[in-house]
């Protein structure tokens, strides 16, 4: 396994000040590193541990909680399929959990800015940018065509999880992760097993696939930027060997400043946890 037990978590915790914020993602994998390097600067006052997965996240702040003599046990998880009221209601004064989602569907749904990959092609290509990525406007239409190419399986993904909450039936389909999918063959799918599984048909696929169609602004809310992001840097031209996703993120948060969703949601822990004055010494 590539992340701490929770013995050993604590350890590392306890060895700590100001929050300890449990999130997903492995040990020394990407996600630490990405949310440190992001809030380098309040580093004194917030500490990142990765836990694989939304899950362990739970569990471990459950458990943690209780065994923190210092300061507080947070946890930081993906946004999923979570509705608009539940992200607002996790900032309202009476909300009594300890583990918080992120505005958008994951990690990766923050790597996507058409600005940040116009910054990566300069890095690799300096002044002779490769078609697609020569400007901002191209970049913007390169991720949004990416995106396009993924509602299919993103409505069909969608469909999945709220079968799953409502019905909880005796198995469950694996989400699609591949572009291009036609869209009449993924209804066809969810509707044999609707009917082997005696639920009502799937006929909200086809409103899914065009809400996703016509409102960019579900885009981060509904489609994992898992699959647009490795899509991403499998398609993206090199002049050489093709690096690993770890050079992408690196660059990526390298050039970039922490999207303003995910600081709000950081500034509001370190407030409500620790207090307004701490980040008004941090200004100073």
């Amino acid at each position: 396994m590539n992340y701490l037990s929770l013995n050993q978590l604590l350890l590392r915790i306890r060895s700590g000040s100001g929050l300890a914020v449990v999130i997903e993602g492995v040990d020394d994998g990407d996600d630490e590193w990405v949310y440190s390097q992001w809030f380098a600067e309040l580093s004194h006052l917030i500490t990142f541990y990765p836990q694989d997965g939304y899950s362990r996240v739970v569990d471990a702040v459950e458990k943690l909680q209780k065994g923190r003599q210092n300061g507080s046990v947070l946890g930081i998880i993906d946004r999923d399929f979570a509705t608009e009221l539940e992200i607002k209601a996790q900032f309202e004064p009476d909300y009594s959990g300890h583990v918080y989602r992120t505005n958008r569907y994951t990690l990766e749904n923050y790597l996507l800015e058409p600005q940040g990959w116009l910054e990566i092609a300069s890095l690799f290509w300096r002044s002779n940018l490769p078609k697609g990525y020569r400007d901002l406007e191209e970049c913007t239409k390169t991720i949004d065509d990416i995106f396009r190419s993924f509602i299919p399986a993103a409505a069909y993904n969608w469909m999945v999880w709220d079968i799953n909450q409502y019905y909880n039936p005796s198995f469950s389909l694996e989400y699609k992760n591949i572009p291009n999918l036609n869209p009449e063959k993924l209804y066809q799918n969810l509707l044999i097993y609707c009917q082997r599984q005696g639920l009502p048909n799937p006929d909200e696929y086809f409103l899914r696939v065009e809400l996703l169609s016509t409102k960019k602004e579900l885009w981060h809310q509904k489609i994992s930027g898992k699959m647009i992001f490795y899509h991403l840097i499998k398609t993206f031209p090199v002049p050489r060997l093709r690096p690993d996703k770890h050079i992408f993120v690196n660059y990526y948060v390298s050039r970039t400043e922490a999207p303003k969703e995910l600081s709000r949601l950081v500034h509001f822990l370190i407030e409500k946890y620790l207090g307004k004055e701490s980040l008004a010494k941090t200004a100073v």
